[in-house]
């Protein structure tokens, strides 16, 4: 590897942490361990990992999920993929925080080659989306009244401002970006594509319907059009 990507495994089993390490060392990857969920956010603040994985098997899943969703919500740093390991008891959790925060999930018992491209894919990522239109520096696009800031992934309406998970912002502006024009799921599917790992239609329509919601009341219309897919219409913006 070229440069140094350093990774942050979050793990209250040191046998488990000493398997991670040595797979991921074997990759190239700088690797630092931690058994308490209360520091991660100040370790990846000190030493600026650019992933952490998080185990769902011997954390508590409170734990678990809490510690993922801070990292996601604080955006500390904005450049962290967080990719959250477990068994297949986990899986209905695994599967809802990787709608909402996680970037990847890995199923133990764990696959060397698997899990470092995983973790590659996952860095390349984030880094990329940092200098597109999900860079840290928030861009301002105006639409009529309203307000998108890409760097925080917030939409200001009137009074009301709305704020999205990474899919959700991505399935927004994409609607955006063609806007008036019908994009199927295998469009956004392939457009979203590298967001998240697993994607398929119905992820697709259930982050429809949850942007939906949340721009009941704004200009944003998203319509279906039937047999085909979905478009945005925007009205009295």
């Amino acid at each position: 590897m070229d440069e140094e990507k350093r990774i942050l495994i979050c793990n209250d089993s040191p046998k488990e942490s000493r398997i991670l390490k040595g797979i991921l060392k074997q990759s190239g990857f700088t690797v630092d361990c931690i058994s308490e969920a209360s520091s991660i956010i100040a370790t990846l603040m000190w030493k600026r990992h650019h992933a952490c994985i998080i185990s769902f098997s011997n954390l508590s899943h409170f734990n678990a999920l809490h510690v993922a969703s801070s990292i996601y919500e604080k955006n500390l740093p904005s450049e962290v993929g967080i990719i959250l390991t477990g068994g297949r008891e986990d899986n209905a959790l695994l599967c809802n925080a990787l709608e909402e925060y996680a970037d990847a999930v890995v199923s133990i018992p764990y696959d060397l080659p698997l899990l470092s491209g995983v973790v590659t894919s996952v860095i390349r990522r984030e880094r990329s989306r940092n200098v597109d239109f999900y860079s840290t520096t928030s861009e301002q696009i105006y639409v009529g009244s309203s307000i998108i800031d890409t760097g925080k992934r917030s939409l200001s309406y009137g009074n009301e401002k709305f704020t999205f998970t990474k899919s959700q912002f991505q399935v927004f502006m994409l609607l955006i970006m063609n806007k008036t024009k019908t994009l199927t799921r295998e469009n956004i599917l392939k457009n979203i594509k590298g967001e998240k790992i697993f994607l398929d239609s119905r992820t697709v329509d259930n982050t429809i319907y949850q942007l939906r919601k949340k721009l009941k009341e704004t200009c944003f219309h998203i319509d279906t059009v039937s047999g085909l897919g979905y478009s945005l219409s925007l009205v009295d913006c």
